[in-house]
C-alpha cells in the first residue's frame, strides 16, 4: 500500500530498530504497526519526546538465544542458531 509505504518512510527514528533486529521481521512488523497508530502522538509538540519514550519501550527486555543440533541424512553434524525475544 503506497500509503502506509509513505508513513513508514515518516518514521525515520526507527531506522536504528530496524538495523538491530533486521533478523526479527514478525517484531520489527508489530513495532511498525504500532508505530503508525500512534503517528499523530509523533507528530504532536511533543513529538520528539514520545519517539524517544516508543525507542525505550520497543527495546526488548532480553533476548534468548539457543542453539539446535542436528545431524544431516548424511551423518554430518550440524547447528543452527536462533533467538526469541
Amino acid at each position: 500500500d503506497i500509503g502506509q509505504e509513505n508513513i513508514l518512510n515518516n518514521l525515520d527514528f526507527l531506522r536504528g530498530l530496524k538495523h538491530s533486529y533486521v533478523h526479527q521481521p514478525t517484531f520489527l512488523q508489530a513495532v511498525e504497526e504500532i508505530a503508525i497508530s500512534l503517528k499523530p502522538l509523533f507528530d504532536s509538540k511533543n513529538g520528539e519526546f514520545y519517539k524517544k519514550v516508543f525507542l525505550i519501550m520497543a527495546e526488548p527486555e532480553r533476548l534468548i538465544s539457543f542453539r539446535v543440533n542436528w545431524v544431516d541424512d548424511e551423518g554430518n553434524l550440524r547447528q543452527n542458531k536462533g533467538w526469541r525475544v
